[in-house]
């Protein structure tokens, strides 16, 4: 079975959110080195997608804000997480979904690990989508404005919560 190299908008993006973040030539290299190989181009499509949500991961961790432009393939459609043109399946793209992560871990009080399943339950009570790479495209404004909403809201902690609902 050969693996799928990582896409030339993949590679494009991971060399977008090294300069936004300000990653210095020898950590990128380092972080590379961290998948076994020494460019973005070895990469796989998988190994692709994780060293972009590394990245995502690290500029959350430096308070580096994030702004996502769409993904574009060779004909102009927005690529998604799958590699199928957004257009032709109508789900949310690639970046959008990586903005709503960048997003969503700026609102979670949930643990790093836990943070995915805690936005799948978030999808799933506030928009009736069950996971984040379900999310149909024309949601997807409505469910960044909604974290972007939340995050402009001042931070209650939750013994203020339990002071509050008294």
């Amino acid at each position: 079975m050969t693996k799928t190299k990582a896409s030339r908008p993949q590679i494009s993006m991971i060399h977008t959110l090294k300069s936004k973040i300000g990653l210095s030539d020898d950590d990128y290299r380092a972080m590379l080195e961290g998948f076994g190989v020494e460019s973005s181009k070895d990469l796989t499509s998988l190994e692709a997608k994780e060293f972009i949500e590394a990245l995502i991961k690290l500029a959350g961790q430096k308070g580096v804000v994030l702004t996502f432009p769409a993904i574009r393939c060779s004909r102009g459609f927005t690529k998604s997480a799958n590699g199928k043109s957004a257009s032709s399946n109508g789900i949310a793209s690639y970046a959008q979904q990586a903005k709503i992560k960048h997003l969503w871990s700026a609102v979670s009080r949930a643990p790093e690990p836990d943070q995915p399943r805690a936005l799948n339950s978030f999808l799933e009570k506030r928009f009736q989508i069950s996971r984040l790479e379900w999310l149909p495209r024309e949601r997807v404004g409505k469910v960044i404005r909604t974290l972007e909403t939340m995050i402009k809201q001042p931070k209650v902690s939750k013994s203020e919560e339990v002071m509050n609902a008294c």
